[in-house]
């Protein structure tokens, strides 16, 4: 991959001893010179450690001025959000965007008769569609898997249809099979 290069300012530059770009600069950067999937990864990581806020990014891509990435950078910058809170949910916004896919609601909170269900990676409200985009460490336990049925039996209940996936599932033939769908239940 060729990097693109920009100048550094000097708010451009963190550290003691070992001088490195600051993480909005490091954010701004990757969304110049990586595909959209590591720019949300990484801004959405930064965004929700509170180190970087969307301003701030922009406002990099603004002193950049036209530097080659800087256009691709701020339409990718528009959708970070901190509240996404796995590479696999940063993916799967990608994702939706590059298929199109009407954009869901993140971290929704459902409740029932017995109190909290639980939050939900991505709500469609229109669609009565919650999905989790999961990894296979979450459920180190059979415990935490149980729980984990339990739950979704639970968003069952309230008539919600439910659908999950993995990181596997955001790449290759698994992306397209995923892609059909969410297409199918988003109609």
């Amino acid at each position: 991959m060729r990097y693109r290069a920009a100048t550094l300012t000097v708010t451009d530059v963190a550290g003691v001893g070992i001088q490195v770009t600051s993480m909005t600069r490091t954010v701004a950067d990757v969304a110049r010179t990586h595909p959209l999937a590591d720019a949300l990864a990484v801004g959405d990581a930064a965004v929700r450690s509170g180190g970087v806020t969307v301003d701030d990014v922009h406002e990099v891509l603004r002193r950049m001025g036209t530097v080659r990435g800087c256009r691709r950078a701020a339409e990718a910058v528009a959708h970070l959000d901190g509240r996404r809170e796995t590479a696999p949910e940063s993916l799967s916004w990608a994702r939706f965007l590059e298929w199109r896919l009407p954009l869901p609601e993140v971290q929704h909170e459902f409740w029932d008769d017995e109190g909290f269900v639980g939050r939900v990676d991505f709500w469609w409200q229109r669609f009565r569609l919650v999905a989790e985009a999961d990894g296979r460490l979450k459920y180190a336990t059979g415990d935490d898997l149980y729980a984990e049925k339990r739950r979704e039996d639970r968003l069952r209940a309230l008539d919600l249809g439910v659908l999950r996936w993995g990181w596997s599932d955001l790449w290759g033939t698994p992306a397209e099979r995923l892609r059909h769908r969410l297409v199918a239940r988003l109609r």
